[in-house]
């Protein structure tokens, strides 16, 4: 498809009422629009291809161009740290204070595995695991990566657009939470993620942002949980005549409520087994031969023999 004939998305966000009905290109907003940024399924730290490296330090579009550009990366937010901290060594106090509120953020609670973050020096942020060990956080996996890249690019991009004076404020148990507002696009926000994982980030995230709208798609029942009411959408299939819905408040309910066995054979997934097929098949004949012993009141060897190897795989005990 040649540019010309190519679709462009455009959008262009106001606080004032009166929205301009003049659209412009991709990532075109008006100077004074409320904040918001977005982040695509791949949320690389490096490896950024050329073509898209112009765009990734555009002040506007970088909030948003891992949405549409699965070849870019969150480089940005590595430089930045590092700037910060040569800029603190340097002696100068903005820059101490924005590193110091950054890592703050990144220390309260929002890694797993009792890791933490260490500090930052010319090798980028480093990590601390419970053995005391240092880790470079280029060398751990995608989903510390991913995850970590993501929330200091926020934290970047909030700082940049309301400065850093009062951007953040303590709770009653000593947490820290960004105090201005936004709307937050996260696409498969459970990438990477350990289950554990997946079902901590969206609270972790409301917690810390509370006056932040988050957008999140996701393929995870425990990412779902973290929904507030009305919160939830369910999205048809590509290319099927089905329309978008939210959920309803007994499915929502449902949702927060149940385990991911329930949840993903609710409408949400619509699910109709989380076995997999060949169990599923044998589960199928385990009943129908113990149907048969007790109709007949009777197997033969070779059904008895069958029957107990099919055995292990029923669980009497699940509720």
């Amino acid at each position: 498809m040649t540019d010309s004939k190519r679709e462009r998305l455009g959008f262009r966000v106001h606080q004032n009422p009166a929205i301009s009905p003049t659209w412009g290109g991709t990532f075109d907003f008006w100077q004074e629009s409320w904040f918001a940024c977005g982040y695509g399924p791949f949320r690389r730290v490096s490896g950024a291809a050329q073509d898209v490296q112009k765009v990734m330090s555009a002040p506007v579009a970088e909030r948003f161009v891992t949405m549409f550009q699965d070849s870019a990366s969150l480089a940005e937010a590595d430089i930045w740290l590092r700037q910060l901290n040569y800029k603190k060594l340097e002696g100068r106090p903005q820059a101490a204070e924005t590193l110091s509120v950054v890592m703050d953020v990144l220390r309260d609670e929002f890694l797993p595995n009792q890791i933490t973050v260490d500090r930052v020096d010319s090798e980028g942020l480093w990590l601390r695991d419970r053995n005391g060990a240092h880790l470079s956080w280029h060398d751990m996996s995608d989903g510390y990566r991913s995850a970590l890249a993501m929330l200091a690019d926020i934290l970047r991009h909030m700082i940049n657009f309301y400065g850093i004076d009062g951007l953040v404020a303590r709770n009653d148990q000593g947490h820290l939470y960004i105090t201005r507002s936004g709307v937050i696009l996260i696409d498969e926000v459970d990438a990477h993620l350990h289950p554990s994982w997946q079902r901590q980030i969206g609270f972790w995230l409301k917690k810390r942002f509370p006056k932040v709208q988050f957008l999140v798609t996701s393929h995870s029942p425990l990412v779902c949980q973290a929904a507030d009411p009305n919160g939830l959408f369910w999205l048809p299939d590509p290319g099927s005549d089905e329309t978008p819905r939210a959920l309803t408040p007994d499915e929502y309910q449902t949702i927060i409520s149940s385990r991911p066995d329930t949840i993903l054979r609710s409408p949400a997934f619509g699910l109709s087994n989380t076995r997999s097929d060949p169990v599923a098949e044998k589960r199928i004949r385990y009943a129908e031969l113990k149907t048969r012993q007790r109709r007949l009141n009777n197997l033969s060897p070779e059904e008895s023999t069958e029957l107990a190897a099919l055995a292990p795989f029923i669980n009497l005990d699940e509720d």
